[in-house]
């Protein structure tokens, strides 16, 4: 007797389980496949957002290179954006410590307060110190050199305000907040460029160039006044050791800042030097139409860098980057037929002057589309924490596009280096899986985690 009620026990309490076991594994899957929703939703809604208001900002910055291109001559305006790409060189410091290493660390210490404020502590001082050090250095160059450049100095001022702002807001994944300040600056730029080109009829480049710079200080001093970030400085923080640590991990994103920032500068500078700066000034502007083929992809990697970093495992990882790249080619591509169908008739009405041939056009474009899909593989390499991949990567437009452009732009002009930028950008985004293969073959050694960080097979999270 006993030994059948053991029995109807034990079948008793097999039939049981069984089914609470099945429950428990329905309820830790339904449970991931929220996270997994719920953190491509998280992606989606806020780039999308941030999207929407980099589209708005950057066609209202479309608006100031025509409202500036329609008054003077294509001379001054090639000036104009010598220097500020001038600027964006004196930046290589100060724009991706905030923008890429600032937002990274604070993205995956969300949640403990103790350390974002230490973080945003030394970050501070940091960053002053990298200005200050900037300016030292560059301004006795200008000096002895005789190209002092005021517009550059005051775009590198203003640009280092906005990218401690930017890092900030896209570390903590304020996506409202960073359209807002895209879209006031540049709100603020066509505005002034109207009044001071338009109604006071100035036809100098200086004052475009301070309008540049300066335009960022007004929104990023109100949002900090009327919505100030969760974390402040706080002197208690401040530790040489700590800020050595984050200027050491800065080291290969400046290394990526740089040949990033050459490689913006080279098709210009080729084309002052075999050319003229009138040949700046036509291809300049068709650059700046083609940044629509940003719009969507700038959007999407901002959000992406910050979601990666903070991503659980490897496959949210790649099933956001693949999201991010797979919207970006659709849409673009339906883009790149209505951008070529529309731009002769938009240019000969409004433009004569900068009219350039069709296939030049189409080559820009298709050359800006590819830069947009390596904008985002590049933010997601920084995100894992592989910025040693990035930089190198960075560096390949750097030695690619001065020797492509030395061939092709005395031989065909400005077409020649449309085709240059175009067979750079194929070349540099080619590259990112043959870096990955490499190491992995050579074993090169993975980055060592950062402090209260866990380490994964796809780098620290």
């Amino acid at each position: 007797m006993t030994a059948a009620r053991l029995l109807l026990r034990r079948t008793w309490h097999s039939i049981s389980t069984v089914p609470q076991s099945n429950s428990l594994e329905n309820t830790l899957i339904k449970r991931l496949r929220q996270r997994t929703q719920s953190a491509e939703g998280s992606f989606l809604k806020n780039s999308a957002i941030v999207a929407i208001g980099f589209t708005v900002a950057r066609a209202l910055g479309i608006g100031f290179s025509f409202a500036l291109a329609g008054v003077i001559h294509p001379d001054t305006y090639g000036y104009i954006q010598y220097s500020i790409s001038l600027a964006l060189i004196l930046a290589f410091l100060t724009m991706p410590f905030a923008q890429h290493l600032l937002a990274r660390q604070i993205s995956i210490n969300a949640g403990d307060d103790m350390k974002l404020e230490e973080i945003a502590s030394n970050f501070w001082v940091v960053m002053l110190i990298l200005f200050v050090v900037t300016m030292a250095l560059v301004i006795p160059i200008f000096v002895l050199t005789n190209t002092f450049n005021p517009g550059a100095l005051l775009i590198f001022f203003g640009l280092t305000v906005f990218y401690s702002y930017y890092g900030m807001a896209r570390g903590f994944v304020f996506s409202v907040r960073l359209s807002l300040v895209f879209v006031a600056s540049n709100l603020i730029q066509l505005l002034l460029i109207l009044l001071i080109y338009h109604v006071l009829q100035l036809k100098s480049g200086l004052p475009a160039l301070a309008v540049y710079g300066l335009s960022y200080l007004a929104p990023v001093g109100f949002l900090l006044a009327f919505s100030p970030f969760p974390v402040g400085f706080r002197k208690r923080h401040v530790k040489w050791s700590r800020m050595k640590e984050m200027m050491k991990a800065s080291v290969p994103l400046w290394i990526a800042q740089v040949g990033y920032t050459f490689a913006t500068f080279i098709d210009y500078f080729l084309l002052q030097q075999l050319l003229n700066n009138a040949a700046v000034g036509l291809y300049a502007f068709t650059r700046q139409l083609c940044i629509v083929f940003d719009f969507l992809p700038m959007g999407l990697y901002t959000i992406l860098m910050p979601k990666v970093a903070a991503a659980e495992n490897r496959r949210t990882r790649f099933r956001l980057m693949g999201i991010a790249l797979g919207i970006t080619v659709v849409v673009n591509a339906v883009g790149l037929v209505i951008f070529v169908l529309l731009y002769p008739w938009v240019i000969e009405t409004f433009y004569p002057q900068y009219l350039l041939e069709a296939d030049i056009v189409l080559i820009m474009a298709l050359a800006q589309t590819i830069w947009g899909l390596q904008g985002i593989i590049s933010n997601a390499v920084i995100g894992i924490n592989r910025a040693g991949v990035d930089s190198v990567n960075r560096l390949i437009p750097l030695i690619f596009m001065p020797i492509v452009g030395l061939i092709l732009i005395p031989q065909f002009g400005i077409r020649g280096a449309a085709m240059m930028n175009f067979l750079t950008a194929c070349v540099t985004i080619t590259a990112y899986p043959i870096q990955f293969w490499l190491a992995k073959r050579l074993k090169f050694a993975q980055p060592r985690p950062e402090i209260q960080q866990k380490q994964s097979a796809f780098g620290t999270e």
